[in-house]
């Protein structure tokens, strides 16, 4: 997709986002897949979906909402998912909703070079590239999720613009509480020129922005 294009989904992920995590509520499975696009080929008017695994639970003493259960789609999970996903039966390991972010980062990355920020692969015939399941690819992915090294390759990224990679390189920041919050984001300067097109979120009249949509 060009950078525009991206630019403007993620603005509008962005304000979903923002709208929900206002409310207490933790998408959990922020993706490609869990977006609406209601115009053939038109990135206008982009929503938010599929609220299946949504999480609106009790919150810490700094009122950040927290959640134990792993759950979301393995490329898009955040390194503190991945830890509560591969924590021992007796282990509880404790995240946030700074996770919906970090997805946010893997969807833009993946959008604008082609290819995800982080893979596994465990070189064998196994058709973990065309969707089958391989145990060795999981902990391999798994693994690059959390050691968390970033990159940003000459060969895909070179006409991609330096604020790109700056709010990319944001919200994958291994630290959850070093990534940006959506309001945060809506505000950096990569969206400058997406708000001269973008008006004020309105709200439907079940009380959701037009960003948002719930299908079970």
């Amino acid at each position: 997709m060009e950078e525009q294009q991206v630019k403007s989904l993620m603005y509008s992920m962005a304000s979903a986002l923002d709208f929900l995590h206002k409310k207490g509520i933790a998408h959990r499975d922020v993706k490609p897949a869990n977006i609406l696009l209601p115009y053939p080929e038109s990135i206008e008017g982009a929503k938010l979906c599929d609220f299946d695994l949504a999480s609106r639970s009790k919150t810490d003493y700094r009122g950040d909402l927290c959640m134990s259960s792993p759950v979301g789609s393995a490329e898009f999970m955040a390194p503190e998912v991945v830890a509560a996903f591969t924590a021992c039966d007796d282990e509880r390991v404790r995240y946030d909703k700074s996770c919906d972010i970090w997805s946010l980062g893997v969807m833009a990355y993946s959008l604008l070079s082609g290819k995800p920020p982080f893979e596994g692969s465990c070189g064998k015939n196994c058709g973990w590239d065309d969707g089958a399941s391989c145990d060795d690819c999981m902990e391999l992915l798994f693994h690059a999720i959390q050691e968390g090294k970033l990159t940003f390759p000459e060969d895909r990224w070179q006409t991609i613009s330096p604020d790109a990679k700056q709010i990319i390189s944001t919200c994958l920041a291994k630290d959850p509480s070093r990534r940006p919050s959506p309001t945060q984001m809506l505000a950096n300067p990569w969206f400058r020129d997406a708000l001269g097109k973008k008006t004020k979120s309105t709200t439907t009249t079940d009380g959701l922005p037009n960003d948002v949509v719930v299908i079970a």
